[in-house]
């Protein structure tokens, strides 16, 4: 239990160097997680030294541990203290030089110092509404109504950031005052990030569940499937989506599914009545085919007992049975394509399983 702001400095600073000097080295992730304690501690204090006791700790940044330095610009922008913002910008564009996992961590720094500058600033309803700050929203719309479908420089609405960030409650009240909800690429992105609680509002607000959004023409439960959003491919039937739409390749959202493994929304698909045998006309494959070359046999399964036809020919006049021993044996030769990662064993597997249904060649 941290008493006081001087206990919580030893600990930040003194105590963590210790460890970090020390050569028993199970005191270090102790000292690790009372430093990140004392952060929270400083944070919270509203003790005028707080900042100065946190930058002093960034200046040993190269012996910080990531979740330490992580805590410690979080702190800085809990407190809120503007004279922060532009210490702390440089010290984010020194560690962006010499860390090489900066950029990997890149968000986890810039939200902080994002939210710090919103503190700072007077915000346009488009920061306000990507903050999730509901007063301010209200407050800008009450002003000038007109803001609801205003753009900024990047060309985003508030209800675009809304979405992004998923503010659900500041997405609600633009909505209900006049916000489009089948705004270009908006759906798309609220299904790419699977944000099914701000599709729910779209959807009630008449959004268009079956719009082609991808540049393959693919519909929003293709995207959904592919990317394994299981519940937003649940709102999405719920909402009237046509389960066996096709893009321009011919593939349909259970194709997608298959495709990219997520066997939870392929049995979804399935049970809602996706056409378990569709193809692209002209022939092409099957999902069963598709389920043969990812390896998968649990996918497989899925698609038998859905009554799936063991032995339907793709445009190559291959059955599913044929497709794998095709690459069985191509990969028996030193010519297994690397696009194909399940593996050739995981492919025999299938295989077996299929001729135990009754597939052949």
């Amino acid at each position: 239990m941290i008493a006081d702001v001087e206990r919580a400095s030893e600990i930040l600073l003194s105590d963590y160097a210790k460890a970090c000097d020390s050569a028993i080295r199970e005191n270090y992730p102790v000292a690790v997680e009372n430093a990140i304690k004392a952060c929270a501690f400083l944070a919270s204090s509203r003790d005028p030294r707080a900042v100065d006791i946190l930058f002093r700790a960034l200046a040993n940044d190269n012996r910080l541990h990531f979740d330490l330095r992580w805590a410690i610009v979080n702190a800085l922008a809990e407190i809120g203290d503007c004279r922060s913002i532009n210490p702390l910008a440089s010290f984010l564009k020194k560690a962006a030089s010499h860390d090489p996992n900066y950029y990997h961590h890149e968000n986890l720094y810039r939200d902080p110092l994002d939210k710090l500058r919103y503190k700072c600033s007077e915000p346009t309803i488009h920061e306000a509404a990507k903050h999730g700050d509901l007063e301010k929203v209200k407050t800008l719309i009450e002003n000038d109504p007109t803001l609801v479908v205003s753009k900024d420089k990047f060309g985003n609405s508030p209800l675009y950031w809304a979405a992004k960030e998923n503010r659900r409650d500041v997405a609600q009240l633009l909505l209900s005052k006049g916000a489009d909800a089948n705004e270009k690429d908006l759906l798309l992105f609220v299904v790419l990030e699977g944000h099914e609680q701000v599709l729910e509002l779209l959807v009630a607000h008449k959004a268009d569940v079956n719009a082609k959004v991808g540049e393959d023409t693919s519909t929003l439960l293709h995207i959904a499937a592919k990317h394994g959003h299981w519940h937003t491919v649940k709102v999405l039937l719920a909402s009237g989506a046509d389960v066996n739409a096709t893009n321009e390749g011919g593939w349909t959202p259970l194709h997608e599914a298959v495709s990219h493994e997520r066997r939870d929304v392929v049995k979804l698909l399935l049970d809602n009545k996706a056409d378990v045998n569709a193809q692209p006309i002209g022939g092409g494959s099957a999902p069963l085919h598709v389920a043969v070359t990812r390896g998968r046999s649990d996918i497989a399964e899925l698609l038998l007992a859905a009554k799936a036809n063991v032995n339907i020919r793709d445009g190559n006049d291959k059955t599913p049975v044929g497709r794998g021993e095709e690459e069985v044996n191509s990969a028996r030769y030193g010519q297994e394509d690397d696009f194909y990662p399940s593996g050739t064993r995981r492919t025999e597997d299938v295989v077996k399983l299929l001729r135990q249904h009754g597939g052949h060649k």
